[in-house]
């Protein structure tokens, strides 16, 4: 921006810093400015808080910015696992049991506009993907079968009978500027629980769950799901406290923590014997045990 008046009152040192040199420095301003505003509201997502601020990184920057018109469907019920971030406008959350093009149908309430009632056009897909990869976005499933009969080229009802104030009818709620949706489904072998619907024209963010996970890979060999990934972080900050491990490299510590081998102890069975020699060593992440040492017995 540009200052109105500025003008020393005395003898004066600055530091100052130009717009093209933070360019050179940072890539574009603009992206690092917008990864910041990710980054805070997928602050809210508690698997987010368990991340290490490089992972949080990675994370933050695979989500794309998408525009959608009012009554485009950004993903239905069904779909691969995501997470969809507001950042301008508001977004239905639709029931499942709802056609997405029957949700509008319903003139309870005196409604006579299906636009005014915020009620769906239907349309699959955004209108501009912005920063998207086509080839690397969320799984968007095609609407329901009912809805796929329904012309999509309706036409709008005469809308001058008055405004309508009632919730249109399946919405579970509605999603405005800041709010994250899809934590709850956002895990293996899960799929989206509700579909999600422009209520204006809106920009939102979005992330699979496979590409979050292939991006906090990190130096394992194998992709592991989002909560053996959060598992393994706990692990690695409780080994950076113990000799010898906390004298490895993270590429190596990376590898001893997925050589880690889950075992289950039933109640009151021995993990190790007094005078047993053992070669293993054990890390609690479920349970509690006792140490002793002759008579003596510690927790």
């Amino acid at each position: 921006q540009k200052a109105m008046a500025a003008k020393a009152l005395s003898k004066l040192r600055v530091l100052a810093i130009g717009h093209h040199v933070m360019d050179r420095l940072f890539g574009n301003i603009s992206e690092v400015l917008r990864l910041a505003t990710v980054r805070h509201h997928l602050e809210s997502w508690k698997v987010f808080r368990d991340l290490t601020e490089k992972q949080q990184q990675s994370v933050a920057a695979l989500f794309h910015e998408q525009n959608f018109k009012k009554g485009e469907v950004i993903v239905t019920a069904m779909a691969d696992p995501q997470l969809a971030l507001v950042m301008e406008g508001s977004v239905l959350v639709v029931d499942p049991s709802v056609s997405i093009l029957d949700a509008g149908d319903s003139n309870d309430g005196g409604c006579n506009s299906r636009e005014q009632c915020g009620h769906f056009a239907g349309t699959a897909g955004g209108a501009d993907n912005g920063r998207g990869d086509a080839d690397n976005e969320p799984e968007v499933e095609l609407p329901h079968s009912r809805s796929l009969q329904k012309k999509q080229s309706k036409e709008h009802e005469d809308a001058s009978t008055g405004m309508c104030t009632h919730t249109p009818t399946g919405v579970a709620r509605t999603l405005s500027a800041g709010e994250l949706y899809g934590e709850g489904t956002f895990r293996e072998n899960c799929c989206m629980e509700h579909s999600l619907v422009a209520e204006t024209d809106v920009l939102v963010c979005r992330a699979g769950h496979d590409e979050v996970c292939r991006a906090l890979r990190g130096h394992a060999e194998k992709t592991l799901p989002l909560s053996q990934i959060v598992q393994r972080n706990r692990i690695k900050e409780c080994l950076q406290g113990v000799f010898p491990f906390n004298a490895l490299y993270e590429e190596m510590l990376d590898v001893v923590v997925e050589a880690f081998e889950t075992v289950e102890y039933h109640f009151n069975e021995p993990i190790v014997a007094i005078g047993e020699e053992s070669r293993r060593f054990c890390l609690i992440i479920e349970g509690e045990a006792v140490r002793s040492e002759g008579r003596d017995v510690e927790p």
